[in-house]
Order: C-alpha cells, then sequence, then structure tokens
C-alpha cells in the first residue's frame, strides 16, 4: 500500500523541472556527492548528463562517477519517438558517453569509472524495447556501465531510502501524509494534516550523536524529507492553481526546523545550516513564483479588491491587504541585491500601497461602536 503512495506521487510529476528538484534529494540520501546541477547548466549543452555525482554504486560497491540523464514530462515513457529524436535517448546516452566530465578539485575524481544513468518515471513501451537493449549492448560490452531508472525502480530507492523513513514511517504518519495530498486543494481546508505532519516528524526526531567529523545519516533524511514535503505541496499547490496553500503552509516547516535546531543548540554547525540553507531557498524560490503571478493583479488599482464579497470587504478589504503586505515585505527583505535593489523594493510596496487603499483602512470592531 505504502509503495502504491509513492508510485503514484511519482507519476504525477508533470514537468521535467519537478523530477530535477526531486531527483538530487534521493541522490543525497543514498550517499552521492553531487558535483553539478540541473539548474548549474541550464541553458548549456549538457551532453546527457543533468546530474553528475560520486560515490558507491549499489550494483557491485565500486565507487565510481555518475553522469545522470533525466526524462520526464512528455519523454517519462520512452517510446519509438523519443528514443530516435534529436535530443532524445539515443542522442543523450551517445553523447554521455564520447563527452567525458572533469574536475581537478576533486582527488580522485578523474580516475574513476564512469557509470551512465537514464532516469525517467514513466515505462518502457514494448515497441522500442527490443531496439533499447541492442543498443545498449553494442554501446556498452561490459555490466555496470549503465543501467535505466524507470518507475519501478524509483518507487522502490524512493520508498526505501526517503518516503519510508519518515512520512511513512507509520499508521499515523501515513494516514496525514495520505489526507494531506487528497484534501490539499479542497476549498476551506486549514492544512491541518499538514501541520501535524511536520509537527510529528521535527519532534520526534533526534539530533542524534553529531560531530565535527560525522553526520548521522538519519539527519540526511530528516532534513531531505523536509524539501520532499515543501516540494510536494507546492508541486500540488500549482496544479490547483492556489499557491496561496503553499504560501501559507512552509513557513510553518521553516520555522519548526530553524526551532528544532536552535533547541538542539546546533545553530553554528556548518552542515546542519546548510541543509537548512537548502529548506529556506526552496521556500524562498515559492515565494517569488507566488509573487510573480500575483504582482501584477495587485499593483492595479483596487488589485486585491473582491466585487462579489459585498459588505464583507469593508473589514475583508484591509485585512487581505494586510495579510499580502506582510509576505511581500518578507519576500523583499529576503531577495539579494543583486536579485533586487533597493530602489526597486521601495517602488514594488509603494505602487503596491498606493493602489490599495485597503492597506490604510483602520480595522474597527463594528459591534463594539455601535455600542458606545
Amino acid at each position: 500500500m505504502k509503495e502504491v503512495i509513492v508510485r503514484e506521487y511519482l507519476e504525477s510529476l508533470k514537468e521535467d523541472k519537478e523530477l530535477d528538484l526531486l531527483f538530487p534529494m534521493l541522490l543525497e540520501v543514498m550517499g552521492f556527492i553531487i558535483v553539478t546541477r540541473p539548474k548549474e547548466y541550464k541553458g548549456h549543452k549538457q551532453y546527457g548528463k543533468d546530474i553528475i555525482a560520486y560515490g558507491y554504486d549499489p550494483y557491485d560497491n565500486i565507487k565510481k562517477r555518475f553522469y545522470f540523464e533525466l526524462k520526464g514530462g512528455s519523454d517519462r515513457h520512452i517510446n519509438a519517438i523519443n528514443f530516435a529524436k534529436n535530443d532524445g535517448i539515443r542522442m543523450s546516452i551517445i553523447e554521455a558517453k564520447d563527452h567525458d566530465y572533469s574536475n581537478n578539485s576533486i582527488e580522485g575524481f578523474n580516475d574513476l569509472p564512469i557509470k551512465i544513468v537514464i532516469v525517467h518515471n514513466g515505462v518502457i513501451s514494448p515497441d522500442v524495447s527490443e531496439t533499447f537493449d541492442d543498443f545498449i549492448r553494442r554501446e556498452f560490452h561490459k555490466d555496470g556501465l549503465f543501467e535505466r531508472w524507470d518507475i519501478s525502480k524509483l518507487t522502490s530507492l524512493f520508498s526505501e531510502h526517503l518516503f519510508n523513513e519518515y512520512l511513512l514511517a507509520d499508521e499515523e504518519n501515513t494516514r496525514l501524509f495520505k489526507r494531506m495530498l487528497v484534501f490539499m486543494d479542497v476549498p476551506e481546508n486549514s492544512q491541518r494534516d499538514f501541520y501535524s505532519l511536520v509537527h510529528n516528524i521535527i519532534s520526534k526526531t533526534d539530533k542524534g550523536n553529531i560531530s565535527k567529523t560525522y553526520f548521522p545519516v538519519h539527519l540526511i533524511r530528516f532534513f531531505e524529507t523536509l524539501k520532499l514535503i515543501s516540494l510536494i505541496t507546492h508541486q500540488y499547490a500549482r496544479e490547483a492553481n492556489n499557491l496561496e496553500i503553499s504560501k501559507k503552509c512552509i513557513p510553518y516547516l521553516v520555522l519548526r526546523a530553524w526551532c528544532w535546531i536552535i533547541s538542539n543548540h546546533l545553530e553554528k554547525n556548518k552542515r546542519v545550516l546548510g541543509k537548512f540553507q537548502e529548506i529556506f531557498l526552496l521556500h524562498k524560490s515559492f515565494l517569488s513564483e507566488y509573487f510573480t503571478k500575483m504582482l501584477p493583479i495587485s499593483q492595479t488599482k483596487h488589485g486585491l479588491f473582491s466585487e462579489n464579497s459585498g459588505r464583507y470587504e469593508q473589514i475583508g478589504f484591509p485585512m487581505r491587504c494586510m495579510e499580502y503586505l506582510s509576505y511581500l515585505n518578507y519576500w523583499l527583505l529576503i531577495q539579494d541585491k543583486n536579485e533586487l535593489s533597493i530602489d526597486q523594493k521601495n517602488g514594488i510596496l509603494t505602487t503596491f500601497i498606493d493602489c490599495n487603499d485597503g492597506t490604510c483602512r483602520p480595522l474597527l470592531d463594528r459591534a463594539y461602536l455601535k455600542t458606545v
């Protein structure tokens, strides 16, 4: 039953960038050291190498450098068309094999044997299966130099290394996780299941025997699980066309994670801070997506006013404006100078306030005023 939940989630990934964000989390908990990620080569030819990493191969326990090529979205199923097309499966494998990647800053990296892995959250079609096998047999004369990780392989790996550790660790968390997925985009949902799941995971996690030279595996899985929950929440919010869900939920996760770090006196541990920074940067990117969508609306005259809300808008409009303003101000504060200058930040705030006079209306208790 648990693997069904994991498989259904992985199959629901509809865009390449969703798999790009998710897959490195799996590699981290499997013990791989990631050298390059997809976003670092965005706009550049990757030669069949979306992710470059090194570590011990589960197949034969030999340390290797890995070239991972990710195929998601419309290419998640391998068929005759995307196998043979330009920049398809066949070309990606050949380019990964023909164009070597070296890194002189990592001792011994250039001497490691190479393994190429095609990763896709789908299946291979019968019409191309035999052709694919013949091609791999010709290109790779030894075992252990190529693998294909399809939806079945990914389900097994994600279940073993990520989902089963915290998200599906017991009946209560499994129930909360399932309810979170089912009811996340239901109108008027308070997202109580999300908050309860995050609380359970964080409150029951012990820091273990952490030191300057040793970082427990369970903590790597802990932080990657928090990233996974954030990513899942935002993906579902995006699909529901309601980014308010992730805007309200994920700050709770970030604050609870920081509270856990402080309560365990780990705020000076560089490895812990690095893991927290990854969560924070995800949160920051989600907020940026929200404001990229909302700013053009909120910066028009009475952009946050709802014509159909009747008398409620006497209170609802100011409340909506002040809540939006608090998130907007926070988002602007965490933007680096190279992302937004001070003048740009001031311009965004000023434009929003000038266009929405709800930011200047006092919130009055009308019931109290009638008795005075």
